[in-house]
């Protein structure tokens, strides 16, 4: 009887000792398993903080960028505060849009001439006059020739085409007319109050600065 006793006892404290042998074993082999795949984990997770951080520079360079658009951006070109429809400017005689384009198109230009460059009077006199000269009017018109629709392209023409009481200068008459004929359509989208289209329109026949005069 003391011998079966002792026997179970025996036999229940290997059981015991095999279980734990077990159990140690999976921790063991977890352990390995991790001391493996270790660099591949903390590259992993590398790549995963190298991500959020790009994704979060880029999200701030767009929201800065966004920002500065609407804020630093300027607009030199006036504002008519009296719009009138299209049908009532082409109804006005083509030298009176040239004349009203014309005052339209230097106060632009003194205005973004005087906020970009530190100079006396005279200098900006000079550098406004280059930009506004029919020689420098006449090369903006051909530079956006082919974005003017219909009705832009015939305002243009119109003031191009009638008689003037005066003569330039510095410009042969080909050049003088063009240059007439890019005031009436400043003139023209100024006074229906069309901002954006006549901005857009100045930007890109000046954007290669092209002063002749």
């Amino acid at each position: 009887m003391l011998y079966l006793t002792q026997k179970i006892k025996t036999h229940t404290l290997i059981h015991s000792f095999f279980n734990q042998c077990k159990s140690y074993n999976i921790y063991f082999n977890i352990y390995r398993l991790y001391q493996v795949l270790k660099p591949t984990i903390y590259i992993y997770i590398l790549m995963f903080n190298i991500s959020y951080i790009l994704h979060f520079h880029s999200f701030v360079y767009k929201k800065a960028l966004v920002i500065y658009n609407q804020y630093m951006e300027k607009d030199y070109l006036p504002i008519n505060p009296t719009p009138i429809s299209e049908t009532e400017a082409l109804q006005k005689n083509a030298n009176v849009l040239a004349f009203i384009g014309d005052a339209v198109q230097t106060l632009y230009a003194r205005t973004k001439v005087a906020d970009t460059h530190d100079y006396n009077t005279g200098v900006l006199h000079i550098k406004v006059a280059k930009e506004v000269c029919a020689k420098s009017q006449a090369k903006a018109l051909k530079a956006i020739t082919s974005s003017l629709n219909e009705l832009e392209t015939m305002v243009y023409k119109r003031s191009r085409n009638v008689t003037k009481s005066s003569k330039s200068k510095n410009a042969n008459v080909a050049e003088y007319n063009i240059a007439s004929g890019l005031e009436g359509l400043i003139g023209f989208l100024y006074l229906v109050g069309n901002h954006d289209r006549l901005k857009k329109l100045l930007e890109k026949a000046y954007e290669l600065n092209n002063q002749d005069c």
